[in-house]
């Protein structure tokens, strides 16, 4: 019995009640939140439930339950009572707050321990949707949910949450090499889900154009739509993408068209094409 004993306590850890929080985290960050160094990584959100300041370099993240001591901030950090901070999680050596190992997109185990080794916060999340968080229903609490809108460093109290996300659009023609003007539209999506789209290479929002069921949009020349549906009570779809080629020249070769945002494009400092501010010496 002494030995069995002995087993449970390493197999079921026991958790010491802590102020510091594992908030809210987005492992599928593929363009909602860009980190200090204009890459879209993932991160976690750590909250103060305390009365008092708090310093993050004494504990420790991992997601091996055999190493907790994972990794830890190197310089002090504080985070005030009811305050919050953000830890980037993709690869170390760039700057403070830095953690130098993943999160998984189709879901995984995140601890928190303190300087002692001992198990103070942990989070099992699902598989993650795009750009979309999962965080606890409000500040501190047990449930947690996905979120729409995400809020680093900021509340998860009073905000919408949602369990499962609405359908992709479907194209009712697909994208290729047309020698005439084309028209389509997308199949019906089901009841109280709206599909919105645009035609410049930007993700679709709810504040761009709406497709109105049995309308076409008319394709005059190569153009790029990209769809996405959204809902009252859902999270948004992953977002269908097709290009067309309209009176455009043959090729003999494969086509690959490449769809992005114009900012990653041109912006000053994040576009790939100009010089910009990253361009200048020393930066």
């Amino acid at each position: 019995m002494k030995k069995l004993f002995v087993v449970l306590l390493i197999l079921f850890p026991v958790y010491l009640s802590a102020q510091l929080k594992i908030n809210e985290i987005m492992s599928n960050n593929v363009s909602a939140f860009m980190d200090d160094t204009y890459n879209y990584s993932m991160w976690v959100e750590l909250y103060n439930a305390g009365t008092t300041s708090m310093n993050i370099s004494n504990y420790y993240f991992s997601d091996d339950i055999t190493n907790l001591r994972k990794w830890r901030q190197p310089a002090s950090r504080t985070v005030n009572a009811g305050g919050y901070i953000i830890i980037w999680f993709e690869r170390n050596g760039l700057s403070y707050l830095h953690c130098d190992f993943k999160l998984l997109p189709e879901g995984g185990i995140l601890y928190m321990s303190n300087s002692s080794g001992v198990l103070v916060d942990s989070v099992v999340y699902p598989e993650q949707f795009r750009n979309v968080s999962y965080g606890r229903k409000t500040d501190g609490a047990d449930e947690w949910v996905f979120f729409e809108d995400f809020s680093p460093g900021g509340s998860n109290n009073n905000k919408k949450s949602a369990s499962v996300a609405c359908e992709k659009p479907v194209f009712t023609l697909e994208g290729g090499f047309y020698s005439t003007t084309q028209t389509i539209g997308f199949k019906t999506p089901p009841q109280g889900d709206t599909i919105y789209y645009t035609r410049n290479g930007s993700e679709p929002t709810r504040s761009n154009t709406r497709y109105e069921e049995g309308t076409t949009i008319s394709l005059t020349t190569t153009s790029v739509i990209r769809a996405r549906t959204f809902s009252a009570n859902k999270l948004p779809s992953e977002i269908s993408t097709a290009t067309y080629f309209v009176r455009d020249r043959n090729f003999d070769l494969p086509v690959v068209s490449i769809v992005t945002e114009q900012k990653n494009i041109s912006d000053n400092v994040i576009g790939i094409y100009v010089a910009g501010t990253n361009g200048i010496p020393g930066n």
